[in-house]
Order: structure tokens, then sequence, then C-alpha cells
């Protein structure tokens, strides 16, 4: 359970809370106290100072802070950190039972579409720290959209009063999604997609990323857009079986969708900048949609369903934040992405993506 950052040096250099007994929380911390558990923080700009801080989990998990007046790294502004440490074992949604969990939704919809104990549930099988994860099977849906798990969203989403303002406030800042997750060799050819929900709930948009289980092992890939057609661009290949990565996605929005910046990391490697499909599609002269903009993250899958969802995938440690901007943010620094990006295959439209 091992993570590839350290918890007292790079972590603190980037600002970011870590869960359990070891959060580090700036010593400018001016965020709202959402849950009643109180922990002592060492103030890791001066070890001999202990902050009383309510635990930042669940619920909103909207972490306010204050940008430094004096340059250094750019500390978030907004963020969602889901550990799954306080979610009840079992289901996040469960429509029978009419619960969901922590500020979850189905996007649109209140609860997951095939939601129940096969599809998804939070369990203590495997864990990348601590002790509960978070399992689903590719028979939990399909395209991301209204019905597939969403996570809950920045304040910067739910504070806006329309969708108009919200993409409006969104231009020029970056927003940086990290999640880990852990795949069996079982039940191979699924994919597991991930991407941003639409503000209405009822789309996929944003970051691409796709998980599929190979043969030799597993492989990431994301798709772009361009010309009338799309394109696999593969990120990363044969990563290992039974073993937690990372994976960062690091988005700096423009109003012109074709100026955005998606910078992926697998396992903290090198960035790779592919331009998401999404919103380029969307705009085509055949299309002439609206852009489509969102925070929260969706999940979907596709392939040979499994019989229950510890046999595909477990995600750990899911983080959203944001940032004023991007000149500062390493994961977001284009000289970093010199990785040589494979185009696996180029699809129309009616492709499965």
């Amino acid at each position: 359970m091992n993570r590839n950052e350290d918890k007292t040096g790079s972590a603190l250099n980037r600002h970011k809370m870590r869960r359990l007994f070891n959060y580090q929380v700036p010593s400018n911390f001016v965020g709202t106290e959402v849950e009643n558990r109180t922990y002592t923080i060492v103030d890791p700009y001066n070890s001999s100072e202990a902050t009383m801080f309510k635990r930042l989990v669940a619920v909103t998990r909207n972490a306010l802070y204050e940008e430094p007046s004096s340059g250094g790294p750019v500390t978030p502004t907004d963020q969602v950190l889901i550990t799954f440490e306080d979610y009840a074992v079992g289901p996040i949604s469960d429509s029978g039972a009419a619960t969901i969990q922590f500020g979850w939704s189905g996007g649109a919809a209140q609860y997951f579409t095939n939601d129940g104990d096969d599809d998804e549930a939070i369990t203590t099988v495997k864990a990348y720290e601590g002790t509960k994860s978070w399992c689903f099977s590719s028979s939990l849906y399909n395209n991301p959209g209204e019905g597939s798990p969403f996570t809950p969203a920045l304040a910067l989403e739910t504070g806006a009063v329309d969708e108009t303002a919200f993409n409006t406030a969104l231009f020029g800042k970056c927003i940086r999604s990290t999640f880990y997750f852990n795949a069996e060799a079982a039940n191979e050819k699924s994919v597991i997609k991930i991407y941003n929900g639409s503000y209405a709930g009822d789309d996929r948009t944003g970051l691409n990323v796709n998980i599929r289980k190979l043969g030799g092992g597993i492989q990431i890939t994301s798709f772009t857009f361009s010309g009338g057609n799309f394109s696999e661009i593969e990120l990363v290949n044969s990563l290992a079986y039974d073993t937690w990565h990372k994976v960062e996605v690091t988005v700096l929005y423009d109003p012109n969708p074709p100026n955005d910046t998606f910078t992926y990391r697998i396992n903290d490697g090198v960035g790779q900048d592919v331009l998401s499909w999404p919103n380029v599609w969307r705009i085509d002269i055949s299309n002439n949609f609206a852009p489509s903009y969102g925070t929260r993250l969706a999940f979907g899958t596709t392939g040979v369903p499994g019989p229950i969802c510890f046999d595909n995938i477990l995600i750990e440690d899911v983080t959203s934040e944001l940032t004023q901007g991007g000149q500062n943010l390493e994961s977001n620094n284009s000289k970093n992405s010199t990785k040589t990006l494979q185009t696996l295959v180029s699809i129309d439209p009616s492709g499965n993506i």
C-alpha cells in the first residue's frame, strides 16, 4: 500500500490533504468544516504548531483555500476528496433502499442505473491505503451519462446560478483529477471509461480515460477528434494486474474548445497532452452542438459482463481540485509532455468510445 508520493514531501509541496490521520492542511486553510470528527493536524509550515481541524472527507468536501500571496506552488481553491473510509460497506447507490452515499448521484438521476451489490459496492477486500475501496463490474453501465455513477461536484459548479455562469467561471482555470485503480486479470476485454459528467448530468464531457483489460496487461487510452474522425491514443500499455496504478489528468479550459489542454500522467510518469474529443466533436460543423462542461467524474463500463464487481476493478482515493490557472501547476506544464503518442485506430462517430 505504498504511495508514489511522499506524504510529507512532494504531497506537502502540492498542498494536498492526505487521508486518515495523515492530513496536512496549509496554515492558510479557510475551508468550511463539514464533519463532526476532529483531529489534531500538525501545521506543515510550523511543526511546533498544531491545528484542530474537522475532517473534510465526505458530504460536499469543498475544501477552500486562499492562494499564497508570495508565489510558491498553486494551492487548490476548491477540492473534492474521496477516500471511501467513511462509506458503509455495500453499494454506494441502492435505489431499492432509497439510499445513496455522500453526495454521489446518477447525474440527472438520483440513483445509479443497474445499482446493487453485484454491480458496484464499497468493499474491504482490498485497498490502496486504509481499509476500503470501491469496486464495480462491466455490468455497471455503458458510456457515462444519466444513470452513471457521478462523484460530487466542485463548489465552482454547485455554487453557479446556472450552466452559463458555471461555464464562464470555468474558463481560464485548471481542474486536476486523480484516482488510483487496481484491476484483476479476470474478464479480459472489458473497458472502464472515466469522463467528466456534464453540468446537466445527462452526458459525458471533459477528460476521457479508457482502462482496457488485455491478455498482456492493462492498456490506458484517450480518444481525440479531428477532421471528422475519432482517434484512440495510447497513453500506456502492459500495466501489471493486481497492482495499484495512479491516473492523473489536468485540464486547462479555454472558451474555444480546440485550445483546451488535457495532460495525462500515469504513475507519475511523463505528461502526455491529448485533446479530449467531446467538445471539439460537439462544435464540429457537422454536429453544431454547444460545448458542455462539468467537474464531476462519471464512470461507465463495456465488455463481457463480470459475475460480481470484484472480478473487475477497484477504485481508491479520488480527488478533484481546482486552481486559478495552470502556469504554476506541474501537471499542466507542456514542456514536460514529451512522450511520443501512438494513434491506435481511427473510427467513425458510431464507434464505441
